[in-house]
């Protein structure tokens, strides 16, 4: 005898599949099947057994969700309706949220532009020929305190644009002249720093494309 049968989840009772099956081979108590009616398909539900009764449960499994209040996008991993607070879909970011990422993250590129510029070596010409000089902030701390001294000091300076670096005698009054030309280039850095953030502070998102370093 044959019958047609509908095979379930053996804990939920969530409907798998129907097949027709002999008994005559099976036997007749076929273990997580059930006879019965059975829903049609519904788009965003799944079919569930309870108490021998087809039933729709809302179904949003693996699909694509986001907190509406932290708007942290994340993937349903359970059956039923939504949790309070989520909704389906990706998380779309308005114009204005757009625009605030964009803006931060172009501030941040000019922060960086900056400061890879100043701790780059600086040219000055303090000794009378000019030399490139090395800039980093440990060295920005010894030229302070070789000033301090009073006395002549040696200064690592290259006349090659950095290829090689030689150890410069200094007169304490030439050391005063190289952290003076240094100071100088870092205050013109950094007040093109701020006139470029300044314009992104009201650039739109077009506009923040042209604003570079």
């Amino acid at each position: 005898m044959k019958k047609i049968l509908h095979y379930l989840d053996r804990i939920t009772g969530e409907y798998l599949i129907t097949r027709e099956v002999d008994t005559a081979f099976y036997g007749i108590n076929i273990p997580n099947t059930i006879e019965g009616e059975l829903l049609p398909f519904k788009d965003g539900f799944s079919r569930f057994f309870h108490s021998n009764k087809c039933e729709y449960i809302e179904d949003n499994r693996n699909k694509d969700i986001h907190n509406t209040g932290t708007k942290e996008d994340s993937i349903c991993d359970y059956i039923g309706a939504l949790k309070s607070g989520f909704a389906l879909g990706k998380y779309i970011k308005t114009e204005a949220e757009l625009l605030k990422e964009e803006r931060a993250r172009k501030t941040n590129e000019i922060n960086l532009a900056c400061r890879n510029e100043i701790i780059g070596g600086f040219k000055s010409s303090a000794k009378g020929d000019e030399y490139l000089y090395r800039s980093t902030e440990l060295d920005q701390m010894n030229l302070i305190g070789q000033v301090a001294t009073g006395v002549r000091q040696n200064v690592k300076g290259s006349s090659d644009n950095g290829l090689t670096w030689k150890r410069l005698d200094h007169l304490n009054s030439e050391l005063k002249q190289l952290l003076k030309d240094g100071a100088t280039i870092v205050d013109t850095l950094k007040e093109k720093a701020f006139q470029l953030k300044n314009q992104i502070s009201t650039a739109s998102l077009e506009q923040l494309d042209q604003i570079k370093w």
